[in-house]
C-alpha cells in the first residue's frame, strides 16, 4: 500500500546503474544511475489540472521533495555520499511521464501489468495490414524502458524477414 499512497520513505525502490550492462551508456568517468518507483496516480491527481495549463511550482516541489527522499535512502542503504557526487539530476514522476507518453492515469508500462495482459497476451507487433507493424509500450514484450527496446528489436527482426 505505500506505493498506492506514494510513500516514499517505506516503499520498495530500485537502484540501476545502466552501465553494468552497457559499458558506454555514460560519459567515460561518469555513471548514470535511476532510483526507481512504482506509484499510483491518485497522489499525483491534485497536480494535474495546474500542471496541464504549464503551472508545475507545485509538482515541481512535490517531485524534488521525493527525490531527495529516496537519495537519502540510497545513501543509507547503499551508496554513502551519492548525494555530493551527484552533477545533474533529472526527476520523473506520473505527470512527467503522462507529458511523454500520453498515456491514461500516467502510466508508465502501457497497459495494466497483469498476467492476463502479459508477454503472449500482449498486442501482437505484426498487424494484419500489410508493412504495417507496432513498436510500443502496448504491444509485445511490455512497457518500460527495457520493454520498449524489446519490441523494437522485435519489431525490426519482424521487418528484416521481408527486406
Amino acid at each position: 500500500m505505500n506505493v498506492v499512497k506514494a510513500d516514499v520513505e517505506n516503499c520498495s525502490y530500485g537502484i540501476i546503474l545502466y552501465d553494468n550492462v552497457y559499458k558506454d551508456y555514460s560519459p567515460k568517468g561518469k555513471n548514470i544511475l535511476t532510483l526507481a518507483i512504482s506509484q499510483g496516480y491518485d497522489h499525483w491527481k491534485e497536480y494535474e489540472e495546474e500542471y496541464l495549463k504549464g503551472k508545475k511550482t507545485a509538482y515541481k516541489k512535490e517531485k524534488e521533495g521525493m527525490a531527495y527522499i529516496l537519495i537519502k535512502r540510497a545513501e543509507k542503504a547503499l551508496l554513502p555520499g551519492l548525494s555530493k557526487t551527484n552533477e545533474i539530476m533529472e526527476i520523473g514522476f506520473s505527470l512527467t511521464n503522462m507529458r511523454y507518453t500520453g498515456n491514461y492515469r500516467c502510466a508508465v508500462y502501457g497497459r495494466d501489468q497483469t498476467l492476463d495482459n502479459s508477454m503472449p497476451r500482449r498486442m501482437p507487433i505484426t498487424t494484419p495490414i500489410k508493412n504495417l507493424y507496432l513498436a510500443r509500450a502496448w504491444t509485445q514484450p511490455g512497457g518500460g524502458y527495457g520493454g520498449v527496446i524489446g519490441s523494437g528489436l522485435m519489431c525490426f527482426a519482424e521487418i528484416m524477414k521481408y527486406w
